[in-house]
This record gives C-alpha cells, structure tokens and sequence, in this order.
C-alpha cells in the first residue's frame, strides 16, 4: 500500500456514498484520499486516527464536497470540514467560508502558511493568529511573542488554539475572556 486511497464510485454494482465511522483507522498509512463524485456522506469521525494523512481530494463532478488544496469543504465552500492530521500546505480559509469547526483546528497546526482570502467577513488572521472577524475568538495563535497580551476584545478561545505554538511561555488574557475550551 502506497498510502494513496481512490475510494471507487461502486462496489459490487453499489453506489459507494460514505464510510462508516472509524473505517479509516485501519488504512495505514493513509497519506491521500481521492473521493468520488458519488460520495455524499462524511461520518463525524471518519478521520479518527488518521495521523498522516495530507491530502484529500474530492472529484469535480461531486455535487456535496468539494477540496481546495487537499484541504476538505463543503460544495458551496462556505464550511473547510477537514483539515488532514498531517497537512503542509497553504491554507487559504475562501472568501465565503463561514464555519471552522473547533476539531479541525488541531490540525492547522502543520500548515506553511495561513491566509483569509480578501472578501471573507467572518474570519481575520493578523500577528500570525486566526481570528474570528470581531476579533473575539482566537481559533488558532501559530505563533506569539514569548510572552503574549490577548487582545482586549478576545472573550473566546477555541479548542487546540495555542497547541504547537513554540514561542509561547506566558499568556495574560484579557479581562473578557470567559470561555476557555478544551486543549488551549
């Protein structure tokens, strides 16, 4: 196995349209996953433990999922829903994406770079932190002065915001915040 995955279109004259959960645990290594036009189903926690796994990619013609960069998202491009465990590219978060789920955060952590396509209105990334557009919830900080002030408007921290972040040796928060999530 060469760590490349073509989910076929059919199996047995069926119409392949998802995987069950965990049923990519065992495919190791999975570096690439290449989806097919007929795939209309992504369980919650297909991706678990799938550590090295860089890119997926997902047919033109597929009319639910779409895949920029090997980075997953929805067809309309208004929601990234998967970041791969082991991604090394250029993030470009689309200029009408709307939604970042708090568990695909995590995975940023390996992107070269990070960038809010011009036109986006819910997301802002300034400092080498990524914002929501108000600036009241930090998603990701990649990397922050040793000791790093919060911006006063934060009041929301999302989950694995500051995992990986390397420089990082103290925080002061600002007075607002109120919610810490799980892994900051």
């Amino acid at each position: 196995f060469d760590g490349v995955l073509n989910i076929p279109e059919t199996v047995n004259r069926c119409t392949v349209i998802g995987i069950e959960d965990g049923g990519l645990s065992d495919v190791y290594p999975l570096t690439e996953l290449n989806l097919p036009s007929t795939f209309n189903m992504i369980s919650e926690n297909l991706f678990n433990g799938c550590w090295q796994l860089e890119s997926i990619n997902v047919a033109e013609d597929n009319s639910v999922f779409a895949s920029v960069n090997g980075v997953l998202y929805n067809k309309a491009l208004t929601e990234i829903l998967c970041v791969p465990a082991d991604f090394c590219g250029d993030l470009v978060i689309k200029a009408g994406v709307t939604e970042l789920s708090d568990d695909m955060i995590a995975a940023l952590s390996n992107a070269s770079s990070v960038e809010v396509e011009k036109g986006n209105t819910a997301f802002a990334f300034e400092d080498d932190i990524l914002y929501n557009a108000d600036f009241t919830k930090i998603y990701k900080a990649f990397s922050t002065p040793a000791d790093y002030v919060m911006k006063e408007t934060v009041v929301e921290i999302a989950d694995y915001s500051f995992q990986g972040n390397e420089t990082l040796e103290s925080v002061v928060f600002a007075p607002g915040v109120t919610d810490i999530t799980y892994a900051s």
